[in-house]
């Protein structure tokens, strides 16, 4: 019983970790699609030389 009892904390660990590197791994996309946004910006205010 004692090894069932760890296998089923072990697959409930395993989810909850597996699910913080999947929001992880989106939130890295995220923050690449932002940086690219923000580096497509300054290209442009550069070769505009735009100023607020």
């Amino acid at each position: 019983m004692l090894v069932k009892a760890e296998y089923a904390r072990l697959k409930h660990t395993l989810t909850i970790v597996t699910r913080e590197r999947d929001l992880a791994v989106k939130e890295k996309h995220q923050l690449q699609a932002k940086l690219e946004n923000l580096e497509q910006v300054l290209k442009w205010e550069k070769i505009f030389n735009i100023k607020e």
